[in-house]
């Protein structure tokens, strides 16, 4: 086996996936590194024989064969696999934002009132995340810290 040259990806609603064809490719490239400088490249190299033997028996070679599952790897992509990860992200995305509108206000009604959240009033500046208050810290215990340093 060869390695092969970088498949093409199409962009499909947010980005290439082709992860049949990805993984097809690593294989190959695997197959490729493994076979020059492993231990078990001798076994590799027998048995790539050997494969090479058989097709060649029925008439066609491991090239020929490479030429027609890529196109078949492709369609498994394009056909199943990217529409079917799309939908998936699609809802997780959803899932997502929903989870968002729903926990949100529950966070918010529970850590208001502690103070650990500065909670916007209307008329006020607002800001683009919600702050947490900005006290000064207590000494909980004052014998173990260290003096300001202070210039004379």
């Amino acid at each position: 086996m060869t390695t092969t040259e970088p498949t093409t990806t199409t962009e499909q609603e947010g980005g290439p996936t082709d992860v049949a064809q990805n993984v097809y490719k690593g294989v190959k490239d695997v197959w490729a590194w493994a076979k020059d400088s492993t231990p078990i490249s001798p076994f590799l190299g027998i048995a790539e024989d050997v494969a090479s033997k058989v097709v060649s028996m029925a008439g066609t070679n491991l090239e020929e064969i490479d030429g027609n599952i890529k196109p078949q790897v492709s369609t498994l992509d394009s056909k199943f696999l990217n529409p079917a990860i799309h939908a998936i992200v699609r809802v997780i995305l959803g899932g997502v934002s929903k989870g968002d509108e729903f926990v949100r206000p529950i966070v918010m009604t529970i850590l208001g009132p502690t103070g650990l959240l500065q909670i916007e009033k209307e008329g006020e500046a607002s800001s683009t995340t919600t702050e947490m208050k900005k006290e000064p810290m207590k000494d909980i215990n004052p014998e173990t810290t260290t003096p300001p340093i202070t210039a004379k």
